[in-house]
């Protein structure tokens, strides 16, 4: 019986099977010209081989296992190349310029965020740890250290809307020191820090070119909910101490409701939004630059 001819799919088979790299075996590297002194010529054909072999660039501000740039608002990884005009988000359709990137992601900001959490951490411990015995002295601190955080916050920003609530912050300190020399009370105080806390924050979430940032990572609106609510929770406060003062037997001594409504209220609401200050600050900064710590 005569033999078939070989069909088209064995002859593919065949050629696909000679294509592959024997086992054990890798391919050659490609050669690499040797230097050469200055002012030799160096032949043609070493330079189409370097020509054609471009050096690879790895970012040297960024965690090689993550990528360099991340979006500004949602800080959904961006695909794009520096030579594009526009890199747009793939999950929120957010669209930045590449310059605006390369600023915010070239350890710029990422020094200004670790500044001012160091500067927060400060504030926390001051107010946390501190003797009840030098609640005055941990006042006086906390003015200094959130006055000193609004100057880092707003560095190179000052001409600007991040620039204007990092003064409005540093304005707001310098007015609590004034309520500090002035007042034996802690309402406005805590009112007026409350106030600056959120005006930081919105300083350092704030772009002078893109806008607002970490938009969706970092609370959305409730920095200006919270700026809006501290004169009015200031003013319930007063009233429910009042209200108290009226209550109490005699009306000669503090109650204990007075003393609830005129310090630890105002005082608890101040560390809470202190607290969620800070988390929100490590929160972007981890999600941007991949750093917890």
């Amino acid at each position: 019986m005569a033999d078939k001819p070989p069909r088209d799919e064995d002859t593919v088979e065949a050629l696909e099977l000679l294509s592959e790299p024997l086992p054990g075996l890798a391919p050659p590297p490609p050669p690499v010209p040797r230097p050469r002194p200055d002012g030799e010529d160096v032949p043609p054909q070493e330079r189409q081989m370097s020509a054609a072999r471009p050096a690879e660039i790895l970012p040297t501000d960024v965690d090689s296992d993550g990528p360099p740039w991340r979006c500004l608002r949602c800080a959904y990884p961006l695909m794009g190349s520096e030579a594009a005009d526009v890199i747009r988000c793939s999950e929120c359709g957010q669209e930045h310029e590449p310059h605006d990137l390369e600023r915010w992601f070239g350890w710029e900001e990422a020094r200004r965020f670790n500044s001012v959490l160091w500067l927060v951490n400060a504030l926390l411990f001051v107010k946390l740890l501190i003797l009840p015995d030098f609640l005055v002295a941990a006042r006086l601190g906390t003015t200094v250290l959130l006055a000193w955080a609004c100057i880092a916050a707003m560095k190179d920003k000052l001409e600007s809307t991040a620039g204007y609530y990092g003064l409005a912050g540093f304005l707001t300190a310098t007015l609590m020191f004034f309520v500090y020399l002035g007042s034996a009370s802690t309402l406005a105080f805590h009112a007026l820090e409350i106030i600056a806390a959120c005006l930081l924050l919105l300083n350092l979430l704030h772009d002078p070119h893109v806008g607002r940032i970490g938009a969706q990572i970092s609370g959305g609106q409730l920095p200006f909910v919270l700026l809006f609510a501290a004169p009015g929770l200031a003013v319930a406060c007063y009233l429910l101490a009042l209200w108290a003062d009226s209550a109490s037997v005699g009306g000669t001594l503090p109650s204990l409701g007075h003393t609830a409504f005129a310090l630890v209220v105002p005082y608890a609401a101040a560390v809470g939004v202190w607290v969620w200050v800070w988390l929100t600050l490590r929160r972007v900064r981890t999600a941007f630059w991949g750093r917890a710590t």
